[in-house]
């Protein structure tokens, strides 16, 4: 990859030296850094104040919203947020492959059923923590989680949160919705309610995750060349899902079934969910994953032969700290505001 605006060897702020720009974002540069302090590697998301002023506000969101989930197990660490002359730059845990990425080592460039459940627990976890801190992920997607190195190799984090929204106010009341609102997200995970230009919910993130599931098991989804959000709104609503869960227990549509259902005010019943990921294990006979509730969800050994992969300038598209202009989404993606 190219030289980024920070040269190798230069140190930020006294302590974070760059070792090497391992993304580049629509609004701004991430680069592998070696804390002075620790000698650990950590991941540096940069944004211009001249060239980005949207990006600007994108990394005081993502700062914000990943500030709230601290100390959860499936967030990356939070180091620090700077501004410093012409930058702002967000510094933190360094992780490994998203899931995206990592899918295409595998055989037939996807996961295994098994595997895809089994990450599913981490995954439903880490969105109903961000919706317990108050916020709406708004563009949940196989690149948008990513596992842990070293250590941490085994868990899921969800990650980017860019287009996060506070949807309930410090008083515990929730945000009023509007009529009309642009869309935010990636359109082929998102709700049809979404496409629609309503505003999300709790309930949209997790249809989000749910295509995020099948498509983690299966070569693509079946609108991955629709690109109106009309047209493809109008698609989802009269599809067949139960078409979009072969090689599933049929128990997996409940998933979706009961989010359907819900208002996009309705809280969620995250505990259904997860009995649904884990019934779903046990028809498959994976009785050796003895899933508990709340923090103690053990993580998976399906990604422990990635442990070493790190990122890597030519492999790794994001990582916690990536930009949500992916280039295949880059045209879905819209400005927070």
């Amino acid at each position: 990859m190219t030289e980024g605006i920070l040269p190798k060897n230069s140190v930020v702020c006294d302590r974070w030296q760059i070792e090497e720009k391992i993304g580049k974002g629509g609004f701004g540069e991430v680069y592998r850094c070696k804390d002075c302090h620790t000698n650990k590697s950590v991941a540096l998301k940069l944004v211009s104040k001249i060239t980005a002023n949207p990006g600007i506000h994108h990394l005081n969101n993502e700062a914000k919203a990943l500030r709230a989930v601290q100390g959860k197990k499936f967030f990356t660490r939070y180091y620090s947020y700077r501004r410093v002359l012409l930058f702002d730059f967000l510094v933190m845990e360094l992780l490994g492959l998203n899931l995206r990425e990592l899918k295409k080592t595998y055989p037939n460039k996807k996961f295994s059923v098994d595997a895809t459940l089994s990450m599913g627990r981490m995954m439903l976890k880490s969105v109903e923590w961000l919706h317990d801190a108050g916020y709406l992920h708004r563009d949940i997607k196989p690149s948008n989680f990513a596992i842990g190195v070293e250590e941490r190799a085994r868990r899921v984090y969800l990650i980017d949160f860019g287009l996060a929204k506070r949807y309930v106010y410090d008083s515990g009341e929730l945000c009023s919705l509007r009529n009309k609102t642009s869309f935010k997200g990636t359109s082929r995970y998102a709700s049809a309610n979404v496409l629609h230009g309503k505003d999300p919910g709790r309930r949209d993130d997790l249809i989000s995750l749910f295509y995020t599931l099948v498509e983690l098991s299966s070569p693509k989804l079946p609108w991955k060349k629709i690109s109106g959000h009309k047209e493809l709104a109008i698609m989802k609503e009269s599809y067949d899902h139960s078409t979009l869960i072969a090689g599933f227990p049929s128990t997996f549509l409940q998933f979706f079934e009961h989010l359907n259902l819900l208002d996009t005010l309705e809280k969620p019943d995250y505990g259904l969910l997860l009995s649904t990921l884990e019934t779903c294990l046990r028809e498959r006979a994976l009785n050796t994953f003895d899933v508990e509730t709340n923090d103690n969800i053990q993580e998976t050994d399906y990604l422990s032969d990635h442990s070493s992969q790190t990122m890597s300038s030519e492999t790794t598209i994001t990582c916690e700290i990536t930009s949500a202009y992916d280039k295949d989404f880059e045209s879905d993606i819209s400005l927070v505001k």
